[in-house]
């Protein structure tokens, strides 16, 4: 049963993605894929820990993206991100251990030790395909009778639908996926989708006789020594404290109270560094999660951590205002957008730090991988090139200054956006580069598989305004 589901998700990632277009059928595919998981874990008495299923959501919210928007940044890490989500449910369901390393070193062996079961899934494959269809020559027969008949028929309906345009009409809809199919038949890919979907089916299968097999709950290693850095760790957090200190001071006095030395100009002051800092309190929080990690953690090295938290604080609102500063010069864009989503992430994370710092055993790994996952899914759902859009044009109405490049991407996600522009600008040189814009680059083309609401609406919007 498990081969011939594995079988069936197999060719049907292969129709789905066989144009390699990503829209419905990433949904589509996810859905079946993700019962199917919940099935076998069930099945195999492998729930654990049956929360970790909620990593379900994001998925499934994930996959919908290619549905709804259409922005290229996400389309690409979307790719990495969702199996790096379904591996790491499978590893948390399995083994309900949110130790760092642990995680990490089990998904490395999810990834690495699948290869090695390849011969084990064909010989079982062969196996239950014997047992369960109990070949005989009558059945071959018949199979072989099947094969005949199907591409016959296809080339007959073929014939028939590009000779008669009412039967056409009539069968048309029902017939149009596989039509295609044949017309824009290229062996190339054919061979290529062929070997892409029986590598799902190999290494999918592999990596369920890995899990049912080997991927079983093993006590955490837990070091028997002391740790020895902590003097290394308390002079570190002592120089840093007293650099923030001064530091932030500058800060508080600058960017808060305005208030700069005679020879600096304040804009291009405070125009620069929010990389710099973002980059500083990532930093400080490694440094005090290392600061904190052994039992034998003093006093002291609790108030310097929530001392250099509070100066991390300080930092990323520092680095929040330049960036509007920023912004408020030169416009908005979606790496722009991207860092202020990773600060306001950033001072999320301190509330789980300080808890940690507060109680050594309160779960700091389990709450990162909530609070980012939560994160990374929700700013899928915001439209960043729509945002982006709204707040160039406001910003164009305002002073009459846009760098359309910025809002030309060849989405369609901020394309409503663009028409709003259009029919509201008196100027003709931005107007007549919009038309064109949005008449002949955006490709709102799709069929089926593809379908995508955001290339739909687009595609609608975009037919007003020619007509």
């Amino acid at each position: 049963m498990n081969s011939l589901f594995i079988l069936l998700l197999s060719i049907w990632n292969m129709f789905l993605f066989y144009n390699d277009q990503y829209g419905l059928s990433v949904i589509l595919f996810i859905v079946p894929l993700l019962y199917f998981i919940y099935y076998y874990l069930k099945k195999y008495k492998l729930l654990k820990n049956r929360r970790c299923l909620l990593l379900m959501i994001p998925i499934v919210l994930l996959s919908l993206t290619y549905l709804f928007f259409n922005n290229e940044f996400f389309y690409y890490l979307n790719q990495f991100v969702i199996p790096i989500l379904i591996l790491l449910m499978f590893v948390l369901t399995i083994k309900p251990n949110f130790n760092l390393k642990n995680i990490v070193t089990d998904i490395c062996n999810l990834l690495v030790e699948p290869f090695r079961k390849f011969s084990l899934v064909i010989k079982k494959f062969k196996e239950d395909i014997s047992e369960k269809l109990h070949i005989n020559d009558n059945v071959l027969k018949n199979l072989v009778s099947i094969l005949v008949v199907i591409p016959i028929v296809a080339i007959i309906l073929m014939l028939l639908t590009s000779s008669d345009m009412e039967f056409n009409n009539l069968v048309g809809n029902i017939l149009k996926m596989p039509r295609d199919f044949f017309e824009s038949f290229d062996i190339n890919n054919f061979i290529w989708k062929v070997f892409s979907s029986a590598l799902f089916f190999l290494y999918f299968s592999a990596t369920l006789y890995y899990l049912s097999g080997n991927f079983i709950t093993k006590k955490p290693y837990i070091s028997k020594t002391k740790n020895n850095d902590n003097k290394t760790i308390f002079i570190l957090m002592i120089v840093l404290n007293v650099i923030y200190f001064v530091f932030d001071i500058i800060q508080i006095k600058s960017l808060m109270f305005h208030y700069v030395g005679l020879n600096i100009n304040y804009s291009e002051y405070a125009r620069e560094g929010f990389f710099q800092l973002m980059l500083v309190s990532l930093i400080n929080m490694i440094i005090v999660l290392k600061a904190n990690k052994t039992d034998d953690r003093t006093i002291l090295i609790n108030v310097l951590s929530i001392i250099m938290v509070i100066f991390t604080f300080v930092i990323i609102i520092s680095s929040i205002l330049r960036m509007n500063l920023y912004e408020s010069m030169y416009g908005y864009t979606l790496l722009r957008l991207l860092v202020y989503i990773t600060l306001f992430t950033e001072i999320i994370l301190i509330i789980p730090l300080i808890l940690y710092i507060i109680n050594n055993k309160f779960n700091i790994t389990k709450s990162f991988i909530i609070i980012i996952i939560t994160v990374y899914t929700a700013i899928n759902f915001i439209n960043i090139d729509s945002i982006i859009a709204k707040r160039n044009i406001q910003r164009y109405f305002d002073n009459k200054d846009i760098d359309i490049e910025y809002l030309e991407n060849y989405h369609t996600d901020n394309v409503r956006d663009l028409i709003v522009l259009y029919e509201n600008t008196n100027d003709y040189n931005l107007k007549q580069s919009l038309y064109n814009y949005l008449d002949k680059s955006i490709d709102t083309s799709y069929d089926l598989q593809g379908f995508n609401i955001s290339k739909y609406i687009a595609k609608r919007e975009i037919s007003k305004i020619n007509n």
